[in-house]
């Protein structure tokens, strides 16, 4: 009986320590878990910045590009020739070709310097 005893008595003496690792193990366990939430939430607190903070930055990155294509567009200038023949016959006797041509300097669509030079023949 006393043999028994005594193996009984090593028994939970080696079920003791265990029990004391797995205890510790599972300790150091929670700690993970509580020092991971508080970074999870950490995370979730920057990644709201984050999202909030994105339509503000898009709507200007978009702000930027109209304001930069404007003036790509603006620098863009557009010369129009335009040349009009006309053959006219006045009061005097004889007939003249006259022909007018026509420069308008364009910027946005919008005339921005105009010159007019006409050349008079004479038919006759």
């Amino acid at each position: 009986i006393q043999c028994l005893q005594q193996n009984v008595s090593e028994v939970n003496s080696q079920y003791s320590v265990q029990l004391s690792q797995y205890q510790s193990i599972i300790t150091t366990l929670e700690t993970e878990l509580q020092n991971m939430k508080a970074s999870l939430e950490q995370l979730q607190i920057k990644y709201t910045v984050l999202l909030e903070l994105k339509p503000r930055l898009e709507s200007e990155i978009a702000e930027y590009r109209r304001l930069l294509e404007g003036e790509a567009y603006e620098q863009k200038k557009a010369v129009i020739i335009k040349q009009v023949a006309e053959e006219v016959e006045e009061q005097k006797p004889h007939i003249e070709k006259r022909v007018r041509t026509i420069v308008e300097q364009l910027v946005n669509g919008k005339v921005v310097s105009s010159s007019v030079d006409t050349q008079v023949q004479t038919i006759q």
